[in-house]
């Protein structure tokens, strides 16, 4: 395996930021039809922790997931994901995420399921915390609606929760696909 990053690799991580942008459209769709900023995150909680937890794993270098998120935070800026549609600080979002997807999988690399699962842990309960934070810090209107609404241990918990096995899920699906020869082409 190279050691570095090349461009097949930079390709997946696109390709795959593009893939977390489709399973999200259901999130948008239905955030778009409410009016409520950030509902589509509640909603995207499975295919978020899936695509991160696939990524770390199909790539194995940091700055993957944050690569991957970034590319899905820009091509969602038009659309109701991550916030309302036109809100620039959402690829700010998109990089923390994927940063602290990063982080967990340097630590944890050596024990794939393990990262898998706390990835998407990890990812699916401090999201709420991050984008709610930011969208006050910055005045969004509602902000403070959904703070009270989603700053509770509860939410916390069954995010932490559905983002486990989320994370599971993305495991189970890169033990299905590790061994095909377009993961092996993109690992070399």
């Amino acid at each position: 395996m190279k050691k570095g990053w090349t461009t097949t690799k930079l390709i997946a991580a696109g390709s795959l930021g593009a893939l977390r942008l489709i399973t999200a459209l259901p999130g948008a769709a239905i955030a778009g039809v409410t009016g409520i900023p950030f509902l589509s995150g509640a909603i995207n909680f499975l295919s978020a922790g899936i695509l991160y937890s696939i990524t770390c794993l199909i790539i194995p270098k940091f700055g993957a997931a944050t690569l991957m998120a970034s590319i899905f935070s820009i091509l969602a800026i038009p659309l109701p994901l991550m916030g309302p549609p036109g809100f620039l600080p959402k690829v700010i979002l998109g990089a923390v995420y994927g940063l602290l997807a990063d982080i967990v999988f340097l630590f944890l690399k050596k024990k794939k399921r393990l990262a898998s699962v706390a990835i998407g842990s990890i990812s699916s309960a401090f999201a709420p915390i991050v984008s709610l934070g930011l969208g006050y810090y910055l005045g969004l209107p509602g902000a403070i609606d959904l703070i009270k609404m989603f700053f509770k241990l509860e939410i916390f918990i069954s995010g932490a929760i559905v983002g486990a096995i989320a994370g599971y899920l993305g495991w189970l699906i890169y033990s299905k696909i590790e061994n095909t020869t377009i993961i092996k082409r993109v690992q070399s």
